[in-house]
């Protein structure tokens, strides 16, 4: 340890199949990352093998080509071809209407719908990720973002002053204290000059 923390230490780099998790590589301070899973072995989870992807229209990621009915392009058409042509698989695309809501029932529709009755194996498109789809499949990191923010004017801060403690509260709220104050403070005075106890001396001895 040093001040508190750790700096001596190896972490393992897992990769997870279908029934297990194997071990790909490990990292540390000194050789940094040691990949031990050579390439070959790390295509052979998808390599050769067909998978159905569900999908829809929308552009610009998928669109309906109208000279062939049966064909489709767009960006995520485009990147599914460079994905299995790095990993050598195939891939078949299954249409769907929508992305898919969750219905009265629990049940899904669309995209979402064919991945969890298992009817695609892969679901690609304009997926926002939520939490209720989160609970339902697994999703990849996104590989694009709208990059939509809210933007608010930057404080400017300001020069103190003596006055500075009447800032919390407004100029109006600070007169109306004043002024409940000083009626207070009258209706008191006269109360007690009406009052036959502010009269009694409660040591007639002393004058």
């Amino acid at each position: 340890y040093d001040s508190g923390e750790r700096y001596d230490f190896q972490l393992d780099l897992m990769y997870l199949t279908q029934n297990d998790l194997h071990k790909a590589g490990t990292w540390d301070r000194k050789k940094g990352l040691n990949f031990t899973m050579v390439s070959i072995e790390a295509n052979t989870s998808v390599s050769g093998k067909k998978y159905i992807v569900s999908t829809y229209v929308t552009e610009p990621y998928v669109i309906h080509n109208s000279s062939h009915p049966s064909r489709y392009y767009g960006f995520c058409v485009e990147l599914l071809d460079l994905i299995a042509k790095a990993r050598n698989f195939t891939w078949e695309m299954q249409m769907q209407t929508t992305v898919g809501t969750p219905q009265a029932n629990g049940s899904w529709d669309g995209v979402m719908g064919a991945l969890i009755n298992k009817k695609a194996h892969i679901g690609i498109g304009d997926l926002t990720i939520n939490l209720k789809r989160e609970k339902v499949v697994d999703f990849t990191k996104p590989f694009l973002t709208t990059g939509i923010t809210i933007l608010i004017k930057k404080p400017v801060p300001k020069s103190l002053n003596l006055f500075s403690f009447l800032s919390p509260l407004s100029a109006d709220v600070w007169v109306y204290m004043i002024a409940a104050y000083l009626c207070v403070s009258f209706m008191l005075f006269v109360i007690a000059r009406f009052s036959p106890y502010e009269w009694c001396n409660p040591h007639p001895c002393n004058p």
